[in-house]
Order: C-alpha cells, then sequence, then structure tokens
C-alpha cells in the first residue's frame, strides 16, 4: 500500500498509468512523519526509519532534521543507505531480521548504511513517456528516442538513477 493509501496495490497505479491519468509522487508531510513516530514510540522504545534514498527524494533529509526533535532524539534512528525499490525492500528485510536476533536499532542504522554500496538495480524501460513526464528526459530527447527505438537502461545504485547504457529495442 502507498503511504498516502491512494493506491492500495501496483495494479491500481500501473492501471491509472494506462489510463493516462496523472500519477505523481510526494514526500509525506513533517506532520505526518512525526505522527507516525509517536505511534511507534507507544509500542516499542526505540525506531528504525527507513525513507528512499536522500539522492532521490527530500524525505530523509527532512526525517534526519525530525529526529533531532527533543522528543525523538536517541529514539527514532533514520537510515540513509541511499536505496530505493527492491534494494529499499531488501533493507527493510535485512533490518526485520537484525531485530529478531536482538540488534538495537543504532546498530541496525550502521549495518545498513554499510551496506549501502553493495547493491544496485538496472532497468529497461518500454516507453521514454514517464521518463519525459518526470522531467528525466526532454521532449525532444523522448521523440527522437522513440523514433529511433532507443531504449535506456537506467542504473539505480547508491542515491541516484543515472543512465547505464541505450539499446535498439527491448531485446
Amino acid at each position: 500500500c502507498l503511504y498516502e493509501e491512494v493506491f492500495n496495490t501496483r495494479a491500481e497505479f500501473f492501471e491509472q498509468q494506462k489510463k493516462k491519468k496523472k500519477v505523481s509522487t510526494s514526500q509525506p508531510s513533517p506532520e505526518e512523519v512525526m505522527n507516525f513516530w509517536k505511534e511507534g514510540l507507544e509500542e516499542y522504545d526505540e525506531l528504525v526509519y527507513i525513507p528512499m534514498s536522500s539522492g532521490l527524494s527530500g524525505s530523509c533529509s527532512t526525517a534526519m532534521m525530525l529526529a533531532q526533535d527533543e522528543e525523538f532524539e536517541g529514539k527514532v534512528f533514520v537510515v540513509d543507505n541511499g536505496r530505493i525499490s527492491v534494494p529499499l525492500v531488501r533493507a527493510l528485510m535485512d533490518a526485520q531480521e537484525m531485530v529478531a536476533e536482538g540488534l538495537d536499532a543504532g546498530k541496525i542504522k550502521e549495518v545498513l548504511e554499510a551496506e549501502k554500496d553493495k547493491m544496485s538495480i538496472y532497468i529497461a524501460v518500454e516507453t521514454l513517456e514517464y521518463l519525459k513526464k518526470g522531467g528525466r528526459i526532454s521532449a525532444t530527447t523522448a521523440a527522437l528516442g522513440t523514433a529511433l527505438n532507443i531504449k535506456p537502461i537506467l542504473k539505480l545504485g547508491t542515491q541516484m538513477l543515472e543512465t547505464y547504457k541505450k539499446s535498439r529495442g527491448m531485446k
């Protein structure tokens, strides 16, 4: 479920894109984050908060600033391990395993941030439409790339999304 609960499933998200609906993202408000933490701290002594990469969103920087507030200091540990998507899910699973092993939040943060450079993913896109809509490429680049059947292969490494290679077609 996406944070804003606008879509409950990935299928609903992709269905909206297919229907050419405007789909955008935004970081949660500071108030939403703090309320989320307050709820968690009612049940737990400390929290590990793992937002998406600081290189791709301001949500990590905002969370780090909020965690310095007296109410959360030493209780909320914000992890910036440069991840998003599948690598971020892997980090969440790793954190759960470390909790089960009895590690405290500070140690979990330390381990996850030390592992940040050890995972990347590669993405091939079928259409340039969403890269254009998201401002990652210009309308001219999208038009030329579509006409020439050029498909970028993107690398999502630590803190950034970059073009790894370009290919002709999806094969």
